[in-house]
């Protein structure tokens, strides 16, 4: 007798902890939400208004139809929606099936009640007693801190305020993507965010939000450099979700795209601080010397197309172009278009509204391989912040048709090259553009390199704009003297902030 007392007394604590932890786990799901819409659905038996009056006797905030859509979106994801079918069974019992569900559809609560009477009024009223008898169970009360975005980001910046934040991007020399943002998408909540960088990772927390489901210091967006202004996108939604994409920074615009239910959803950030004015390292403002982490050399191949080593500009920020086509050096900014990595070549765009074309290039830009022994001079700014900003020529040979452990993208030449002639122009005595200068062995006299003609002509030709070569005549004729005063305005000096 003892042992079937033991037997069924266990039973009994079991089945209270089974109860126990599954009002437990409704209660915690339903307690993070603030507002209910019950869908219409014909209203039978006036099971929309028992509905109604129920949930709103709980505590819930009931919303309408008719201003459902004006709810923020922060609001919605406080938002439950309650649907219900009715399944009426005559000369039987009927069943009331009710569902509460998120704005996204997932189902958050499920109930249902069958009726016992002999009308489709009677067991619907019976039914709903049931299923009220379930929530009430549940004891729902508001918390807003139920649906807290669980943020598990780890980085050093969770704990700072605006105003360090500012003091970190006036301090240091930050990478232009830095900075704080405003959401400018018309399906967010507003948002103010700080995109901020540890190691190799940019990450952006919140600095300001209408969201209830956020705190300041969550991130909200993790950026990985990919290529020069491309991030690989790690996006939290306004319910903390998970989104990959690929991310785009320009004009102190970040921007990506992803999809949603099928939806395609474009999410973009406005810098709003450093602004213009602010005499940071953003953008176009980066225009100190002190500031510069390289130079290197370029030329000018059509219109505002530049032709400099990938190398340069590998890890820019921002890139300048020098030109001197009056006599005075200007400066303009610049992009870059296009990169061959394998062969260190990339071609820039300017992008200024000061800068007027030159006009068409006077030099041609030759396919073939040149012989061994060939004359040859290159045209560029090695060491420009002791040697000056004034173009500096070398002159040599060809030394050999293959460069460095036999490289055939490379000539050798005797020409000298120091660091900053990389990028620079490499002419025959003719005049004819037949390379680009892109190393040198310090340890050895007279030894460079310069990348044959042929693959930049790939590169142009792969260009995702239309670039029309110069034509430039054979100007064996000319003195070299004057043929440098001639190619001068078009070569240019490369400066990467």
């Amino acid at each position: 007798m003892k042992y079937l007392l033991f037997k069924y007394f266990a039973k009994f604590l079991l089945l209270c902890t089974v109860s126990l932890f599954s009002l437990t786990i409704g209660a915690h799901k339903i307690n993070g939400y603030k507002f209910i819409h019950i869908e219409e659905s014909g209203n039978l038996y006036g099971i929309e208004e028992r509905l109604t009056s129920y949930f709103s006797g709980l505590g819930f905030e009931t919303i309408a139809s008719y201003n459902y859509e004006d709810m923020s979106s922060s609001d919605k994801s406080l938002l439950l929606i309650a649907t219900y079918q009715y399944n009426i069974v005559y000369g039987g019992h009927s069943t009331l099936i009710l569902t509460l569900s998120d704005v996204t559809g997932t189902v958050i609560y499920k109930a249902s009640g069958q009726g016992i009477s002999f009308s489709a009024k009677g067991d619907m009223k019976n039914a709903l007693k049931k299923i009220f008898k379930q929530i009430d169970q549940l004891h729902y009360t508001y918390d807003p801190n139920m649906n807290k975005v669980k943020n598990v980001v780890h980085h050093s910046f969770s704990s700072w305020s605006e105003d360090s934040i500012k003091s970190y991007l006036k301090a240091k020399s930050t990478a232009s993507i830095e900075g704080i943002y405003k959401n400018s998408s018309n399906n967010l909540d507003y948002y103010r965010i700080a995109i901020l960088r540890e190691k190799d990772t940019y990450y952006g927390i919140i600095v300001e939000t209408e969201n209830k489901r956020w705190n300041k210091g969550d991130t909200k967006i993790v950026l990985r450099p990919i290529e020069k202004n491309h991030y690989d996108v790690e996006y939290y939604d306004f319910k903390g979700k998970k989104i990959n994409s690929i991310g785009n920074y320009d004009s102190r615009i970040l921007t990506f795209i992803y999809s949603d239910n099928g939806e395609t959803q474009k999410i973009q950030f406005l810098k709003v601080y450093p602004n213009k004015t602010s005499g940071t390292s953003d953008g176009s403002q980066s225009t100190n010397d002190s500031e510069v982490k390289a130079t290197g050399s370029g030329f000018i191949i059509s219109g505002n197309v530049i032709a400099t080593n990938y190398h340069v500009v590998e890890d820019a920020e921002n890139v300048k172009v020098v030109l001197n086509p009056t006599g005075m050096p200007e400066e303009f900014d610049a992009k870059i278009l296009s990169v061959d990595k394998a062969n260190d070549l990339a071609l820039l765009v300017i992008k200024d509204k000061k800068f007027s074309p030159l006009s068409p290039a006077p030099y041609s830009i030759s396919t073939k391989v040149e012989d061994v022994g060939t004359s040859v001079f290159a045209m560029g700014y090695p060491l420009s912040s002791v040697m000056g900003k004034e173009v500096k020529i070398t002159d040599g040979i060809i030394s050999s048709k293959t460069g460095y452990e036999d490289d055939a993208v490379t000539y050798q030449i005797s020409a000298p090259v120091q660091p900053g002639n990389s990028g620079g122009a490499l002419f025959d005595k003719k005049g004819h553009l037949i390379g680009i200068t892109n190393a040198a062995i310090t340890s050895a006299d007279n030894v460079g390199y310069a990348i044959k003609s042929s693959y930049l002509l790939n590169l142009i030709d792969s260009a995702p704009i239309t670039i029309e070569l110069p034509k430039g005549e054979d100007l064996a004729h000319k003195e070299l003297t004057d043929i440098i005063k001639l190619y001068t305005p078009y070569v240019a000096l490369i400066k990467v902030y």
